[in-house]
């Protein structure tokens, strides 16, 4: 008898696991924080949440119409479904509502504190989805009012104060069509290289300009890329998302993939057949000028400082005159010639202050100068590191590729130095930075 229910306990044991293991596997319960397409998967809705690929950053999820692959940062996380429930109970009333940015440069917090940490720059008017209400009142800069934890549409998550933000929600009607796809069509990106100049405060002006950029035209179904080398324009049919906020421009070879912070990654094929993949970042035509605005009041700075010591003066290499309009006039040079301007320039052309020196030089020199001379064949760069000093200028020569992306690292092994008199020397001259 006691063999017979020690087989019953163990059969029933084994159903049991055996049940276990065709139950469905579950590793938490989600909230939906920003649904992509509210028809297969409901803003604010609780999910089970199957899966996780910290490779692909999605959740396998439970959806109406079956399983569904969602970005992660669209699903909040918890371990239980009362805790998912508690949530999405306190997120209930901020389900239909979103910020847009009053401006360009609205920023993201890491905490709501103005002090912490940047985490993301918005675009002007781009839209952000509220999460929650931080309690307690708030003042930034003498303005009253609250901080609100809000989430991109590319998922980056952090805290905006609410007089940065026209609020809107409630209902159908307030609440704009917030797509992935929106947000990617309704910004300008620029070449990943504008970011990397603002950050670092170096600037060609060449390729630093408003003109070049990814610029989406969705009423006429048509992108289009232009950069210093070219223009490329994709038309297009329809748009087709796979998963990770990767877009298919149906009739065109064009694939963008929003990959955070404001950038994206743009493959295409030109018409010779070469394939492309770069990388774009989101940057306005306000925030361009605005750079380029004060690139070129640094440049006007350093050149007023040359420019006010008048005519400059050499026995052996002749005079330079400097004029208003960043133009200058040379004369009685031949003993430069041709080892440092070329036989055939004219002795006039413009004046460009577009090369940064290394740390490692600023306190040998005051800058660098680059003489334009007009010749037949085209404009010629000469180039020269400069100091003021002794009652006039010093000009180094910089012999052509001694300038790495515009900046200056070091002097040249045997340089050649010329010295200037200054015929007025205005005010004191400038000092080293």
């Amino acid at each position: 008898m006691k063999r017979r229910c020690a087989r019953a306990s163990a059969a029933l044991l084994l159903a049991a696991l055996a049940c276990a293991g065709c139950a469905p596997s579950r590793i938490g319960w989600g909230v939906v924080l920003w649904s992509a397409d509210d028809g297969a998967l409901k803003t604010g809705s609780v999910v089970a949440v199957r899966s996780e690929s910290a490779l692909a950053q999605t959740f396998t999820v439970d959806a109406p119409s079956g399983r569904l692959v969602t970005p992660d940062w669209r699903v909040e996380l918890f371990s239980s479904e009362k805790a998912a429930q508690r949530f999405a109970a306190a997120y209930a009333p901020f389900v239909g509502m979103f910020g847009r940015a009053r401006f360009a440069g609205v920023v993201i917090c890491q905490k709501p504190d103005a002090t912490s940490t940047w985490v993301y720059r918005l675009r002007d008017s781009q839209i952000v989805k509220l999460i929650a209400l931080v309690p307690g009142d708030a003042e930034v800069n003498g303005v009253a009012g609250h901080w609100y934890d809000v989430l991109t549409g590319d998922g980056s998550r952090g805290f905006c104060f609410d007089a940065d933000l026209k609020l809107s929600g409630g209902g159908a009607a307030a609440t704009p069509s917030l797509s992935p796809l929106d947000e990617l069509m309704s910004a300008v990106y620029r070449p990943a290289y504008f970011a990397d100049m603002a950050a670092s405060g170096r600037y060609d002006l060449a390729k630093f300009s408003d003109s070049y950029g990814l610029f989406p035209d969705p009423s006429a179904k048509r992108i289009t890329i232009v950069k210093p080398d070219g223009t490329l324009s994709f038309s297009y049919t329809a748009v087709t998302a796979s998963i990770g906020n990767e877009f298919s421009f149906v009739g065109s070879s064009l694939v963008l993939a929003v990959t955070g912070q404001g950038r994206l990654r743009a493959r295409y094929t030109d018409p010779s057949g070469k394939s492309y993949d770069e990388e774009y970042v989101s940057m306005s035509s306000e925030e361009v000028n605005e750079l380029i605005g004060k690139e070129r009041a640094r440049r006007q700075e350093l050149y007023d400082a040359l420019l006010q010591r008048g005519r400059l003066e050499s026995d052996y290499f002749g005079s330079i005159e400097l004029k208003a309009d960043m133009t200058f006039r040379w004369r009685g040079y031949s003993r430069l010639v041709p080892d440092v301007v070329p036989a055939d320039a004219e002795g006039s052309g413009s004046v460009e202050l577009g090369l940064y020196l290394d740390d490692s030089l600023k306190t040998e020199f005051d800058g660098a100068v680059t003489f334009r001379f007009a010749a037949p064949g085209g404009a010629v760069p000469v180039s020269f590191l400069y100091s003021f000093a002794d009652g006039g200028v010093k000009l180094t020569y910089l012999p052509p590729g001694a300038s790495g992306d515009n900046v200056v690292t070091s002097v040249p092994a045997t340089p050649l130095n010329i010295f200037f008199r200054a015929e007025s020397q205005g005010t004191a001259w400038r000092s080293r930075s």
